[in-house]
């Protein structure tokens, strides 16, 4: 099974590069305030509702995207923001979007009153197929209640391990759970034929956070 360890490249990449030369070599920021420390990726702007960067990879058949997030500030007054990762893109949007090209986005959402019942209230995840920019179709969506406790003050340091396994032959993917990785969600992408990307961006909203390799 082909591995993509998610950041590798970008960590790789600042350290081999001068970060004058960074967005012309592959991967671009287009919106928000990213920047490495140390061995993690930062997104500082809480008030952003989509933040973005993006970077080249080519993915096609098995691949799991494994890498952990840690909350650093904001979402505090309206009780909302989110994350995600836009995974098999092929033309990420280059200024202010909701959507990122052709690609599929899963999206951690905290929403304490969300506008539609499509989405659970508290903690939730989505998955959307990104038509363009501008037009997301929602697949699935998936309550977290049960993991909201690791929302709380004292939890706020603590890493939250993203694990997403993604089949692009027959759309069959799966996300595990951050606290006991035997347990996972399965859905299909719905895709009728094999798909691949050359792209996968980073995106968040109303939140600043860093971003490392599990």
């Amino acid at each position: 099974m082909k591995k993509l360890a998610l950041l590798l490249s970008v960590i790789s990449i600042m350290i081999v590069f001068p970060l004058a030369a960074f967005d012309v070599y592959s991967p671009m920021v287009e919106w928000g305030d990213w920047a490495q420390r140390g061995n993690r990726l930062y997104q500082n702007d809480e008030k952003t509702s989509s933040s973005r960067i993006h970077w080249a990879v080519e993915q096609e058949g098995m691949m799991l995207y494994d890498f952990n997030v840690r909350y650093e500030g904001g979402g505090i007054e309206d009780l909302h923001g989110g994350f995600g990762i836009h995974i098999f893109g092929d033309n990420p949007s280059k200024g202010y979007a909701w959507g990122s090209g052709d690609s599929y986005l899963l999206w951690l959402n905290y929403d304490a009153d969300p506008a539609g019942s499509d989405v659970p209230a508290g903690l939730s995840a989505q998955i959307y197929k990104s038509v363009s920019n501008s037009k997301m179709n929602l697949l699935q969506s998936i309550s977290l209640k049960d993991f909201e406790y690791l929302l709380t003050t004292a939890n706020a340091d603590e890493l939250l391990k993203i694990r997403l396994k993604v089949d692009g032959d027959t759309g069959d993917a799966w996300i595990y759970s951050p606290i006991d990785p035997s347990y996972r969600w399965k859905f299909n992408l719905g895709n009728r034929r094999p798909i691949d990307g050359d792209y996968i961006s980073l995106r968040t909203n109303s939140l600043a956070l860093s971003f490392g390799l599990n």
